[in-house]
């Protein structure tokens, strides 16, 4: 009797309950350039249910995400890419990249420079709507969030820091507002889809509140 060897399967990660839609991944803006194996944190990415995964490596870093995940290897895992802020020798290659892969309906991935600066980034929006006529009445979170240059501009659930203590300067303001942290406690280049993991874990087993409070205990 011949025996039929099956191949191996990995098997598939387990999705909290409450997992988070809107990701970010922040290197430290210190820290070394070369990016970590990023198609094993797409797949995870995927398959723990998230919508959109802004990656945001340190300053003159981004080359190296680019190289990492091209556009061939991105329409193979059905993952739109985005791109915001790059220096002008990688924006062609950023342009082709993001017409590629326009029709993806997967995973929504934006690549922001460490460098890219909020403030910046917010005032250049209402300066937007201020010359377009749009009355101050009519200027409101909505509006302001529409015209934000980061393409994939949404209020992050988690950002995962790849450092110990996480800084981030001016870097997504206002994506940030009511976002979880969580620090991997390595280096990027070392980040692993493990790490996404224990950080998606941490998420699903914190109550968040949106800005609100717990209500006073008032006692008996």
């Amino acid at each position: 009797m011949k025996l039929i060897r099956r191949k191996p399967t990995r098997s598939k990660r387990r999705r909290p309950k409450a997992s988070p839609a809107h990701v970010a991944l922040v290197a430290e803006r210190s820290g070394p350039r070369e990016a970590p194996p990023l198609v094993p944190l797409l797949e995870a990415a995927g398959e723990l249910g998230m919508r959109t995964l802004m990656i945001c490596p340190p300053p003159g870093g981004e080359g190296g995400v680019i190289s990492e995940v091209g556009a061939e290897e991105a329409l193979r895992l059905g993952v739109r890419l985005r791109f915001c802020g790059l220096p002008e020798e990688l924006r062609r290659e950023a342009a082709r990249a993001e017409s590629l892969t326009a029709r993806a309906r997967g995973l929504e991935v934006c690549i922001t420079p460490g460098y890219y600066g909020g403030r910046a980034e917010i005032v250049a929006a209402v300066k937007s709507l201020a010359a377009e006529g749009v009355p101050p009445e009519k200027i409101d979170e909505t509006a302001i969030s529409g015209r934000l240059a980061a393409p994939a501009a949404c209020d992050l659930d988690l950002i995962v820091y790849a450092g110990d203590r996480p800084r981030f300067s001016d870097l997504l303001l206002w994506e940030m507002a009511y976002a979880e942290f969580y620090a991997a406690g390595r280096p990027w280049p070392e980040l692993t889809a493990a790490d996404l993991e224990r950080a998606v874990e941490s998420y699903a087993s914190r109550s968040r509140r949106r800005g609100g409070v717990e209500p006073a205990d008032t006692g008996p």
